[in-house]
């Protein structure tokens, strides 16, 4: 690195903004712990704006520089407590990336390295669509430490939450589905997160459920654990005791696990802790705990009982009672009290998902709401007796029948429309009910394929889902209720991709628009 020069201001410290929207990059500070209300001059780690001084020391280059003979900066993204990030251009293919840079006064900090390091080791093990991808590591020939990761924008679930307060539970159901698939993947790989949060949940641009459109973030304090859940070997547990000093809490006290807050070793129910607790608050639309004081917060953790979800979620909100059940064993004190693994929890919540009526209320809940009146407003038998004779008794309860008969009304018409709703509905996702004789009981079968018709595409064209060449233009795919990557090619046409929800039968409309001459054409 030849050249250094002053960045005009600082930026975000913990999270990369993008320079021109404000949205997040993805891109953030593996050093940044939060500790929510800490008060000032106290002994807790807290993210801190970074001086003048710091964006001095923490981001020195300016664009043009060639970083290791590869990267060219071409602008600064965001400054944090450990370094810098760019946005960069790999020279070779032309590529934009994200260039993770240490501070300069941390070259030799040899905790801040290994530390660096392990934060680069623990995202690169991990390959899902849902995990943030290093493309490379390594140090300049000044000894200056970088990472390379792919070039994110858009915005943190915690940002999120702040504009949006409670989300619907269903889209909160979603969101956690995408967040288990790529913690299901980090502990197949042997790594627990560790700092799991909303603020290290990334929405990119154009989220939907199944396009590995949502990243989790921050690998900083992961550790590498073998496949019985426990810290993997002597080596790493020196290692994770060398980037721990005496007081320092690693993590975030408001989804700290109450074995990772006892200072016990942390596997990957730790994480499924958090990922409860981001699920209530989720929907609940504030914390499991809602204390300011860490070390206070983190008592709660150790020895007070979680609050149910259903008692917590905002008023008129309908939270089912197996995701009520589902968010308490989460939030459960003791890791073996905790579902088995990330896969476990995620089946669960694509089970729940895929019933149409998971959450809408039951009818006689709707009917409690509406039809129970306060206590002081309770008719009592006795305020129909005070009449002058039994003909003007009798009147005064005309009044009560026809109420009665009323109700009884509205509830079978009720029940009969969502009768039709649920049948409905189940047939337009493929679930087939079979007609019960009166020798055999209920069955259910659900289809395990959904049909694809293409229209419109030229005789010649091809067809690839999800990148495997397939038969077209009528198709079966799996049916997951996830999205998945169909593209249409054609010799001499401009090729096309569309993204599919495998979540019922569709009839798409793919024609092909001519390439002009000289415009880059489909593949042979």
């Amino acid at each position: 690195m030849a050249e250094r020069d002053r960045p005009t201001r600082p930026i975000d410290e913990a999270r990369a903004l993008h320079p021109r929207t404000g949205t997040s990059t993805g891109v953030m500070d593996a050093g940044a712990v939060e500790n929510a209300g800490a008060k000032p001059g106290s002994e807790s780690r807290a993210v801190r704006r970074p001086s003048r001084m710091d964006v001095q020391q923490a981001a020195p280059l300016r664009p043009g520089i060639v970083v290791a003979g590869r990267y060219r900066i071409e602008r600064l993204i965001g400054v944090g407590g450990m370094g810098a990030v760019y946005e960069a251009t790999q020279v070779a293919i032309q590529r934009r990336v994200a260039l993770k840079v240490v501070r300069a006064d941390f070259a030799g900090d040899a905790a801040m390295a290994a530390r660096f390091q392990r934060e680069a080791r623990a995202a690169s093990a991990v390959h899902h669509p849902n995990v943030v991808m290093v493309h490379d590591f390594g140090q300049d020939e000044d000894a200056t430490l970088f990472m390379v990761m792919e070039l994110l924008s858009g915005e943190s679930l915690l940002q999120r939450m702040r504009r949006d307060g409670s989300l619907p539970p269903r889209e909160a159901v979603r969101i956690a589905i995408e967040v288990l698939g790529a913690l299901e993947a980090a502990h197949e790989a042997g790594v627990v997160h560790r700092d799991l949060k909303p603020d290290n949940v990334l929405l990119t641009e154009a989220f939907f459920p199944g396009a590995g459109k949502l990243k989790v973030l921050d690998f900083g304090i992961a550790r590498i654990v073998d496949r019985s859940g426990q810290t993997g070997g002597a080596q790493q547990r020196q290692s994770d005791a060398g980037l721990t000093e005496v007081g320092q809490m690693l993590g975030t006290p408001r989804y700290m696990s109450p074995e990772a807050v006892a200072r016990l070793p942390v596997g990957p129910a730790a994480d499924l802790y958090a990922l409860g607790a981001i699920l209530f608050e989720m929907i609940a639309g504030r914390p499991v705990f809602a204390e300011r004081e860490p070390v206070i917060l983190m008592g709660h953790h150790l020895r007070t009982p979680a609050p149910r979800l259903r008692d917590s979620a905002p008023s008129g909100l309908y939270v089912p009672r197996a995701l009520d059940d589902l968010v308490d064993a989460l939030l459960a004190k003791l890791p073996t009290e905790r579902p088995n693994s990330a896969a476990v929890v995620r089946k669960t919540l694509l089970d729940l998902i895929a019933d149409p009526l998971a959450f809408d209320p039951p009818p006689e809940e709707v009917h409690a709401k509406i039809f129970t009146p306060p206590p002081d407003q309770v008719v009592k038998p006795e305020h129909f007796v005070r009449g002058r004779s039994p003909l003007w008794r009798a009147l005064r309860l005309v009044p009560v029948v026809l109420l009665v008969a009323g109700i009884g009304t509205m509830l079978y018409f009720h029940r009969l429309r969502l009768e039709q709703r649920r049948a409905e509905e189940q047939s337009r996702i493929g679930v087939i009910a079979h007609t019960p004789t009166p020798a055999e009981e209920p069955v259910e079968r659900r289809v395990e394929h959904v049909r694809i018709t293409l229209t419109g595409a030229p005789e010649s064209a091809r067809f690839t889902w999800d990148g495997a060449p397939i038969e077209g233009p009528v198709f079966d795919v799996p049916f997951d209720g996830l999205s998945h990557r169909l593209e249409v090619s054609a010799r001499g046409y401009r090729a096309r991709q569309v993204d599919v929800i495998a979540d019922g039968p569709h009839q798409l409309d793919v024609s092909l628009e001519r390439a002009r001459r000289g415009a880059p054409r489909a593949e042979r």
